[in-house]
């Protein structure tokens, strides 16, 4: 049986520790900074000796109480864009 009260202590700790600031994005609101944790997922194929596929996939993890629009609650919907700046880099998802 899952105890709730401890899956949302621990993903208060995972955010709190190991997330980074993000920007979400939709068409017809403001941009809205948010704490968000990445995780990746990396698939490889060796296709002879010299060459490779390797395909990365991100996931985020995003409280719910912090996917807002306009200050509404909102569900992520298709065209949403996550924004991640690394250094001078952005990179958009």
């Amino acid at each position: 049986m899952v105890n709730f009260a401890n899956t949302s202590w621990l993903s208060g700790k995972l955010l709190g520790s190991e997330s980074v600031t993000v920007t979400l994005r939709r068409d017809g609101y403001d941009d809205v900074s948010v704490s968000a944790m990445a995780g990746a997922t990396r698939v490889g194929q060796e296709i002879d000796d010299a060459s490779s596929n390797r395909v990365e996939t991100r996931d985020w993890l995003i409280a719910t109480s912090a996917y807002l629009f306009g200050g509404v609650a909102a569900e992520p919907a298709a065209g949403d864009l996550i924004i991640e700046t690394v250094g001078y880099i952005q990179r958009t998802y």
